[in-house]
């Protein structure tokens, strides 16, 4: 279960925002996709690193092992975008049995990049390769989360897989 940060981007500016901030050229977001993105200082230096998830041409949500918060706010400045923070845990689901897992858990596509958990409800959802997902609750839901995987077959893998569990 693996800590970030959320940071909310919504307004008409969001892709805009994005574009400005990765460099990316503004097609790369385009709504329901998500991506790794670098994020670098005014001197081109990569500051930070997480990923986007577009729920929408205006709405979209950034995960990222720090905040950033100051620079993402002096750079929202010049843009007609309000951004949120708040934490999140989350979990990758990995492998073949990717999808018999998913759907052990009853587990639904809600809006874009979500998926519906019965019980536990929508977890942020991020593609990451072919067979992997990323699923991102609040803080408060990590366990539940991670039983409802487990109940359905998912396993731990790796030593710091492993040694989190």
């Amino acid at each position: 279960i693996s800590n970030r940060c959320v940071t909310a981007i919504a307004g008409p500016d969001t892709v805009s925002f994005l574009s400005a901030l990765t460099g990316e050229t503004e097609d790369v977001f385009a709504s329901g996709a998500s991506r790794s993105v670098v994020w670098c200082d005014l001197d081109g230096f990569a500051r930070g690193a997480g990923n986007v998830a577009m729920r929408g041409q205006d709405n979209a949500i950034l995960i990222a092992q720090t905040s950033d918060r100051t620079w993402f706010q002096d750079l929202a400045s010049a843009f007609e975008v309000e951004l949120s923070q708040s934490g999140a845990a989350g979990l990758r689901l990995a492998g073949p049995k990717t999808g018999q897992v998913l759907q052990a858990c009853s587990a639904v596509p809600g809006s874009p990049c979500e998926m519906v958990f019965p019980g536990l409800g929508s977890a942020l959802a991020i593609p990451v390769k072919p067979d992997a997902i990323d699923l991102w609750v609040e803080p408060d839901n990590a366990h539940a989360l991670a039983w409802t995987l487990d109940r359905a077959g998912a396993l731990p893998a790796g030593m710091t897989a492993l040694n989190a569990w």
